[in-house]
């Protein structure tokens, strides 16, 4: 009984520890760095092999003045999208 009361208190210990460390990580704003630096997954090919297909490229973006109805939204167009 008492080693596995033991094995409680050092999990639980490890467990903190990385908690605070994550905590710590997040503010300093080392995940942003960490996913950009480290990512193994390019996820235009991975869409690529799940769809089977690769997107083409369709062009300039149409106008859209033809819009009669914005939702949440000033009325946009195509210049100020590619800003």
């Amino acid at each position: 009984m008492k080693h596995s009361l033991s094995c409680k208190v050092w999990t639980r210990s490890v467990l903190g520890v990385v908690v605070i460390v994550g905590v710590v990580a997040i503010s300093r704003g080392w995940d942003r760095n960490l996913f950009t630096e480290f990512s193994f997954v390019n996820t235009a090919k991975a869409e690529e092999h799940l769809t089977g297909t690769a997107l083409a490229d369709e062009g300039r973006l149409p106008d859209l003045g033809g819009a009669i109805a914005w939702l949440n939204s000033v009325p946009l167009n195509s210049k100020s999208l590619l800003l």
